[in-house]
């Protein structure tokens, strides 16, 4: 029998299909009678992914494949942002406990500028109690140290696993045709020979089915809101069945570890729905919102499709733009027979379009509800992270409501708590504003932002944002005040270099040659460090 345990659902954002409402049937149909959950650095699906198991018969299996440093701090400090990976798996009640704190505290304490939450060997010494730790893939920090420093760096690094998770630390074995994957396998074989622990296989599964690298590809390449040319060479990151995994050729107790590690992984639904106490939240204190997806639609879905192949025609994109937000496939051809016409010519522009619409690309704040508990209660016992400068719930209201939260409406609070509920005012605008910007309605973004500017001179994101559109709307000087602004009073490290380039540019375009170049090259110095 064989479980897969390294799998990418959609809470990986920009980065997988796998959707546990309509996957995990596959996963049964195969025959497998388990599947793990370890999405990148969050676990916002962990109780979508737990529900949708028990629907089809599955044994769930709760984890995160987080960002692991040496040193948290570190790290942030130095703005290095090298991280390899580590899968961490719930054993037991106590273990998802421990996960929801430590994803928690990556977050909250170990920030690297809301793109990650950082784990560091601190976080696991604290949290490790009722996890299981897989070695990752071959980004992982101990098939690294082999792939960069040999056997006895690989060794000394499982010993520090070691120390902490004990006989629950396995090393992780894939093949999908990578070279450094290989050298890999074949040094973690030996660490496990050398130690007596037998390894587990993966698949690190990012799809569906085989054919699916296609979608997959889209959603890499325009995962930063527009078309890159980022390629993964690598097409097999899909649910493989039992024989095409062992076909992979490793020795088959490698492959039954795999489930015998799944089956001791047990974690009853009441971790989901914590005892609320005593207390609610202060408006005058930390406050966490609860969240809300941002989810492609048949507009986006086809910017995302025709941009990824480099499909051009004046004549298409017009007809993409007009469509109204938030259409699925089905709206959009009744509301335009022209697209209509086009995608009849195009099926597979509009297969990759419908295989798209309704995956989320991020989550973010939603400003409307709060969540009606005191700060130290909610970040022991719900998952949160950061997202536009404050902290959210990984869940949106409906399920958080389904769990027993207890929640605020932000309207509620207009009279017991003005200051509070002008404060979120001014969050709601900026949403907006990025909204805008997002749509490239430049005129109406930097008017939005240009209010809040007013109101707030010291809001450095909305001065970022605001020289960000007046770029796009050719008023360079402008942007060029604003991104002066930012500089003179210390603005996110890890955005400067794209403030500079930015200012670089827009005094080339105003034919400063002497201040560009001075730009240019400060961009360049902040990189280097």
């Amino acid at each position: 029998m064989f479980t897969h345990l390294h799998c990418h659902f959609l809470g990986s954002y920009s980065d997988s299909l796998l959707d546990p409402d309509r996957d995990l049937d596959r996963v049964k149909e195969m025959g497998q009678e388990a599947i793990a959950i370890t999405d990148h650095g969050v676990i916002d699906y962990s109780y979508p992914f737990y529900q949708a198991c028990r629907r089809v018969g599955l044994h769930p299996v709760l984890g995160c494949e987080v960002y692991f440093v040496d040193d948290a701090r570190r790290s942030i400090e130095a703005n290095d942002s090298y991280r390899t990976h580590l899968i961490l798996l719930a054993r037991d009640n106590r273990g998802y406990e421990n996960l929801v704190k430590l994803v928690n505290r990556s977050w909250l304490d170990n920030n690297f500028g809301e793109t990650r939450g950082l784990v560091d060997w601190n976080l696991l010494e604290e949290f490790h109690e009722g996890l299981i730790a897989l070695s990752a893939c071959f980004w992982g920090s101990l098939p690294q140290k082999y792939i960069t420093g040999g056997l006895d760096a690989a060794e000394k690094e499982f010993a520090k696993y070691y120390e902490i998770f004990g006989s629950d630390f396995y090393p992780e074995l894939g093949r999908h045709g990578i070279d450094d994957e290989e050298k890999a396998n074949e040094g973690l074989i030996a660490i496990s020979k050398r130690f007596g622990v037998t390894p587990v296989v993966t698949n690190d599964s990012h799809y569906p089915r085989g054919r699916d690298w296609q979608f997959h590809d889209i959603i890499i390449k325009t995962r930063f809101g527009y078309a890159t040319d980022f390629e993964l060479d690598v097409r097999n990151y899909y649910l493989k069945s039992e024989e095409e995994m062992r076909d992979l050729g490793f020795p088959s107790g490698y492959y039954d570890m795999a489930t015998e590690i799944a089956l001791r992984c047990r974690v009853g639904r009441e971790v989901f729905s914590p005892d609320p106490g005593e207390g609610g939240f202060d408006p005058e204190g930390t406050v966490v919102f609860s969240s809300k997806q941002v989810i492609i639609d048949v507009h986006q879905a086809l910017k995302d499709v025709t941009g990824a192949w480099r499909i051009q025609g004046r004549g298409i994109q017009a007809i993409i733009d007009s469509l109204p937000r938030g259409m699925d496939i089905g709206q959009a051809l009744r509301e335009s027979p022209p697209l209509a016409g086009w995608l009849e010519e195009n099926p597979r522009v509009r297969e990759a379009a419908e295989r798209l619409v309704g995956i989320p690309r991020r989550s973010q704040p939603d400003f409307s509800t709060v969540i009606d508990l005191p700060f130290e209660k909610i970040r022991e016992v719900i998952p949160v992270r950061r997202a536009r400068g404050e902290i959210m719930a990984a869940y949106p209201p409906a399920v958080l409501k389904e769990l027993g939260v207890p929640l605020r409406s932000v309207d509620s609070l207009s009279e017991t708590a003005p200051a509070f509920s002008a404060w979120v005012k001014q969050l709601t605008l900026m949403d907006e504003a990025r909204e805008k910007y997002d749509d490239r309605d430049y005129t109406s973004s930097s008017l939005l932002l240009e209010g809040i500017i007013k109101a707030n001179p010291d809001d450095l994101e909305a001065r970022f944002l605001l020289g960000e559109a007046f770029y796009f709307l050719k008023r360079y000087d402008q942007a060029i005040a604003q991104y002066e602004f930012l500089e003179e009073n210390n603005y996110n490290p890890w955005r400067m270099p794209r403030v500079l380039t930015r200012k670089g540019w827009a005094y080339s375009w105003l034919k400063e040659t002497e201040d560009a170049r001075k730009s240019f090259e400060g961009a360049i110095a902040l990189k280097d460090d």
